[in-house]
């Protein structure tokens, strides 16, 4: 537990599209109090160094893991966790804030500075529930910026020369790596809504809202949105021109291929008249 009005960490980590949830406790249930607090949440009860408290960890299915306490003991688990990780991130962001507990007083979170009214697991497992949205809606955002960046040189030719001029092999490669962003987004959209957790359990309700405001994730999710949709009507720029650009060279075969015939008309008549 944490002393009151004593300053601590909470991590959040995502790390891979999610975990081998049934080998994963497995692992840990011989040796940490390992408790199913939701179905899509597992959590860890590690002791703390020198015997003092305990570091509370929350497992998210979807590969996000938020630490309460620490940094050693998170640092030390993420390495436990590779074993268990569904198609790992590259690189891990983390988000990190200072807490304490406040037993006067209502919860609330300022300057990333989280003040707990109290230290139960409920309450904290109310603020990880936004902290790991957030991590996740990270690793969407970083994926369709780097969608962006590929795709931000054709504007710039359109603007500088009239034309983009992609190959089609281009367009079709950028095309399918937006389809995979969104088909990612769209499959993981339910993560991003209220945890159906909270309908059972009103417990930290108010929390988790003021702390997914804190987070900006709604606002955050409508940029995510509105960028997907740009892209969106880029590509379909990038279609119409090539859709333009091979009409143009059918165009050009028909007139080339007629051109030819005339030239092959002449010639022959040209060889009766020779006779």
């Amino acid at each position: 537990r944490t002393s009151p009005g004593r300053d601590e960490t909470v991590t959040a980590a995502a790390t891979a599209e999610g975990y081998q949830v049934r080998a994963l406790r497995c692992y840990f249930q011989p040796t940490h109090g390992l408790h199913r607090e939701s179905p899509d949440v597992t959590s860890l009860h590690f002791p703390a160094y020198g015997g003092q408290g305990e570091t509370l960890i929350f497992l998210f299915h979807y590969g996000v893991t938020v630490w309460w306490g620490a940094e050693d003991i998170g640092q030390q688990l993420l390495g436990q966790l590779k074993q268990f990780e569904i198609n790992p991130e590259a690189e891990i962001d983390f988000e990190t804030c200072a807490y304490s507990v406040l037993p006067s007083g209502h919860s609330y979170v300022h300057l990333d500075h989280f003040f707990l009214e109290d230290d139960t697991p409920e309450l904290k497992l109310a603020v990880s529930y936004a902290l790991a949205q957030s991590a996740k809606l990270t690793v969407f955002e970083e994926r369709i910026e780097r969608v962006i960046e590929q795709a931000r040189r054709y504007p710039e030719r359109l603007a500088e020369r009239g034309r983009t001029a992609p190959t089609r092999e281009e367009t079709t490669r950028l095309k399918g790596n937006l389809f995979l962003q969104q088909f990612n987004v769209n499959l993981h959209s339910d993560i991003l809504d209220t945890p159906d957790y909270f309908w059972a359990q009103s417990e930290g309700k108010a929390v988790y809202r003021k702390t997914r405001q804190y987070m900006d994730i709604d606002q955050r999710l409508a940029v995510l949105n509105r960028r997907l949709q740009i892209v969106e009507e880029l590509f379909a720029v990038l279609h119409r021109e090539l859709r333009t650009r091979h009409l143009n060279t059918l165009e050009w075969v028909v007139v080339v291929l007629v051109v030819l015939n005339i030239i092959i008309v002449l010639a022959t008549i040209q060889m009766h008249l020779s006779y």
